[in-house]
């Protein structure tokens, strides 16, 4: 009798010791989250997992950090198994709908983030990447009342302003773009809305204010080639060939095979009159199928000597 209950306590401790190996591994994962240390914490997670895989709400947590290392698919992965484990929860369909969202799964990102708000109808976040999905579908104005929408629940939703303001300069409302890109920029800077800025500003004529807030893109983001290219073409503009050039040269370090690119060099070596040069480059730029070429190569006579 003594061995049946000495048998018996030996395995109460050793599951005890187990459950609470457990808990803290869970503990040190979610701290490790809180931490950004995100390789560590996705170890603890697949520990904890190895031994008890019952708990959905340990996989949602581990899909989230495996979407905070770019691991898209594999989030993806945990989702779903949260899905069937958990009870549906807003927020593991807003999640699951981002990480569709960044594979380019719009459809599968669409009917998440639409069962997502039926949970909870003011997530703002939820508004907001859903309108980025309607903008990636070419349905601006759909991402625009998406947008004004996650806007109402948080004033201060950057993600809302900078696609609500792309949306906005797709649909040619420049001054309300401009409004919605400065609001995001003050509320963080990056160099995607300091380039989004940049395109409206070259797009009103104000060339000055675009070479600015292209400058301010490179000084974050010293390989942001179309930055490049937009500076060079709003140096174009403003007469500044020289500088234009190296832009437009680096632009084409960056990405080599730009028709675009090409043609605007081109353009700023003939107001710079090097004539050979703007040949050169206008023919590349043709043969790369940028139209616009043709007609500047027959203005300066370049469609002869390019047949030679």
């Amino acid at each position: 009798m003594k061995f049946v209950l000495s048998s018996i306590l030996v395995s109460l401790l050793l599951v005890g010791h187990a459950q609470t190996e457990r808990s803290n591994l869970l503990k040190l994962a979610e701290e490790q989250t809180l931490q950004k240390k995100y390789p560590e914490a996705l170890e603890n997670y697949n520990k904890h997992l190895a031994v008890d895989s019952s708990d959905g709400l340990v996989y949602f947590k581990r899909g989230l950090v495996k979407f905070y290392l770019k691991q898209d698919k594999a989030a993806l992965l945990d989702y779903n198994k949260a899905l069937v484990l958990h009870l549906g929860d807003y927020e593991i369909y807003y999640r699951r709908g981002l990480a569709n969202y960044y594979i380019k799964d719009y459809k599968s990102a669409l009917e998440d983030f639409n069962k997502s708000i039926s949970m909870k109808s003011d997530h703002s976040n939820t508004y907001a990447f859903r309108g980025a999905v309607f903008m990636a579908l070419g349905k601006d104005q759909e991402c625009v009342n998406d947008e004004t929408m996650a806007l109402w629940y948080d004033p201060q939703n950057v993600f809302a302003y900078y696609y609500r303001g792309v949306s906005r300069g797709k649909l040619k409302e420049h001054w309300g773009a401009m409004a919605d890109l400065t609001s995001a920029i003050t509320l963080k800077e990056t160099a995607d809305y300091y380039y989004q800025r940049a395109l409206i500003c070259y797009e009103l004529s104000d060339y000055k204010a675009s070479v600015k807030d292209a400058s301010h893109t490179i000084k974050i983001k010293d390989d942001f080639w179309s930055a490049f290219l937009l500076r060079g073409m709003c140096k174009i503009s403003l007469r500044e060939n020289g500088s234009a050039i190296k832009d437009l040269t680096r632009s084409l370090e960056l990405r080599p095979a730009q028709g675009k690119a090409f043609y605007f060099r081109g353009i700023a070596k003939k107001q710079s009159m090097d004539i050979p040069g703007a040949c050169s480059d206008l023919n590349t730029a043709k043969n790369l199928g940028y139209a616009k070429s043709l007609e500047e190569l027959e203005k300066i006579n370049c469609i002869s000597s390019a047949s030679r």
